[in-house]
């Protein structure tokens, strides 16, 4: 079976900043990132024909990562509440459309996705992960669990297998949380080790494998790479679980699955949404739509 997994926050967020808010209804209800989100969502849909989808999301109140460091995402400014009332809508869209959408206290979206993906390798099903967010190269395994990457707007995607992470940043996707961890993440407000960046944290990792060898060895390097290793370690080791994606709660997805022989209609007549007056309509074409249980733990 094919399955697509959605970071619903990624997405909408992309599609806010891609489109102009003056779209609004009659009532003053901005629609650029419902617009944008719903096209993104039929466009993959129709690319790729998955046989069920899910959506994730980020939950407001603070997660594992906030309990183990009170600076992680702290420097962040709040987003427009005209994003976050889109994302009630956007909720309320995929209710109407028959599609999962998931969240989970303590948690955020990427560690469910981490979770789907693990039982959907052991089931032998494929997952493409739509996302926007790098996090997710780690969760990338040949050959059924690949990132379709949004690199900006709501239609430049990249399609990442593990050679394709390898190429793309120098490491394997295995090897991916240990080499955020080394350059740290600004946008998270989690530092690494001061002054590696991306091609130095790549070129450690290829040379020692793994960060507690990198840290071992810091003897070998220049002075100011010894320091800054030294002066890190402690820190830099206990922040390397905030960068691995992974949830250990039970949940039951309902996938929606889509008949191969309605393939050729499946863009027309998925679904026509009309938002007017603060009023979703949606109007199915088709007895396309089928659910499936697919079970996670």
């Amino acid at each position: 079976m094919k399955l697509m997994a959605l970071d619903g926050n990624s997405l909408a967020y992309r599609a806010f900043f891609a489109l102009p808010t003056d779209m609004v209804t009659a009532n003053g209800q901005v629609t650029n990132a419902i617009y944008g989100f719903t096209s993104m969502l039929l466009t993959l849909m129709r690319d790729h024909k998955p046989d069920g989808v899910v959506v994730v999301f980020d939950r407001k109140e603070p997660t594992f990562r906030h309990e183990a460091a009170p600076e992680y995402k702290a420097q962040r400014e709040t987003q427009p509440d005209i994003l976050y009332q889109q994302l009630d809508l956007i909720r309320e869209m995929l209710t109407k459309m028959g599609i999962e959408a998931i969240d989970a206290p303590g948690f955020e979206g990427d560690d469910l996705i981490a979770t789907i993906a693990d039982r959907a390798q052991k089931a032998g099903d494929d997952l493409i992960i739509v996302t926007g967010d790098r996090d997710n190269y780690q969760l990338v395994a040949d050959p059924h669990i690949r990132v379709l990457y949004n690199k900006r707007g709501v239609s430049d995607y990249a399609l990442y297998d593990e050679a394709g992470i390898f190429e793309r940043t120098g490491v394997t996707p295995k090897q991916y949380a240990q080499y955020a961890a080394l350059r740290g993440d600004p946008s998270d407000n989690l530092d690494g080790v001061p002054g590696v960046g991306e091609k130095t944290a790549a070129k450690l990792i290829a040379k020692y494998k793994t960060i507690e060898a990198i840290f071992d060895n810091a003897e070998e390097q220049t002075p100011k790479l010894k320091q800054a290793l030294t002066e890190s370690r402690d820190r830099v080791c206990e922040m390397q679980n905030s960068w691995c994606c992974g949830a250990t709660r039970h949940y039951r997805l309902t996938f929606i699955r889509w008949p191969q022989s309605q393939t050729s209609k499946r863009s027309k007549n998925f679904c026509a949404l009309r938002i007017q007056d603060d009023v979703f309509s949606l109007h199915r074409g088709t007895k396309a739509f089928r659910r499936r249980q697919f079970c996670i733990a």
